[in-house]
């Protein structure tokens, strides 16, 4: 503040950004610009401010600060324990048995699968951000995407059973390998903040336009105030970001894939009784 007052007391125009706090305790930032108004002997005698409010800008860079930091932790801990893993199967390959080699080589592919989704993430969030994603469209049945994704994640637990609860044969045209990101993004989440639950139940509805992909589980759940804010690039969960890793790109991405499908995705939760996250797409008629 005293950089303010000594700038426009000496007859200049200030520029800066300002942090206040309103009547309910919420901090807030503006954008200010102040000008003073002189006398005839130079001196400020009234002043004219421009506020403008860039909360929410300030609250996107401090998210990209976190996420910055978090990406950093998420990406260097697989490939250090990539690396242990490949060090110690190089040590007892010749040694070991086939189940210990098997246990080291099956902990290295699951360190590269997480790497690779990492900077799949990443670069996704920037071909969005550049609008330059681009889609290789086909006609495919939505059972096939469904048992694709099932037989991917299912073996990244022991503990969880995925079950398909209905099997509707339903067209779609779409780009295969990205819904099945999205259902692999879901997929992998329900095991993930679910660890005290077993099941994880995927169920499709079709009715006359759309078919919609159900993925739920019987986890942690999600407080209703944060179900719009989970879609949002950078978000997580204050309540969870401490326990359970993750950059907060996954469902960004993911609902942004949906939407160039012509489709929505959404979620319905409450904290502590589990999490169902729902995408529909539009059906493909034959003409």
């Amino acid at each position: 503040m005293k950089d303010l007052w000594d700038t426009i007391l000496s007859g200049k125009v200030w520029h800066g950004e300002l942090k206040n706090k309103d009547k309910e305790g919420n901090f807030y930032w503006v954008a200010t610009t102040i000008t003073p108004f002189l006398d005839e002997k130079g001196r400020p005698f009234q002043f004219i401010a421009i506020r403008n409010d860039i909360t929410e800008r300030k609250m996107i860079e401090e998210r990209k600060d976190e996420f910055i930091s978090v990406a950093s932790h998420e990406l260097k801990t697989p490939l250090t324990s990539l690396k242990l893993n490949l060090q110690l199967l190089e040590r007892e390959l010749k040694k070991a048995p086939a189940q210990k080699r098997d246990a080291y080589l099956n902990k290295a592919l699951t360190y590269t699968n997480r790497l690779s989704r990492l900077i799949g993430d990443l670069l996704d969030i920037s071909k969005i951000q550049s609008g330059i994603v681009e889609y290789e469209m086909g006609v495919v049945d939505i059972d096939s995407i469904i048992k694709s994704s099932i037989y991917s994640v299912q073996p990244t637990s022991e503990k969880h059973k995925i079950v398909q609860k209905s099997s509707p044969h339903v067209k779609v045209k779409v780009d295969k390998q990205r819904i099945e990101q999205v259902l692999n993004n879901m997929l992998t989440n329900a095991i993930k903040y679910s660890p005290k639950s077993k099941d994880i139940i995927v169920d499709v509805v079709k009715d006359s336009d759309y078919v919609t992909i159900s993925v739920k589980d019987f986890g942690i759940g999600i407080d209703k105030n944060m179900h719009n804010k989970i879609f949002e690039k950078y978000y997580r969960v204050k309540e969870v970001e401490n326990s359970f890793s993750g950059l907060g790109v996954g469902l960004y991405v993911s609902h942004e894939i949906i939407k160039n499908h012509g489709g929505t995705m959404w979620v319905e939760s409450a904290k502590g009784k589990g999490s169902t996250f729902y995408f529909n797409l539009p059906i493909h008629k034959s003409k």
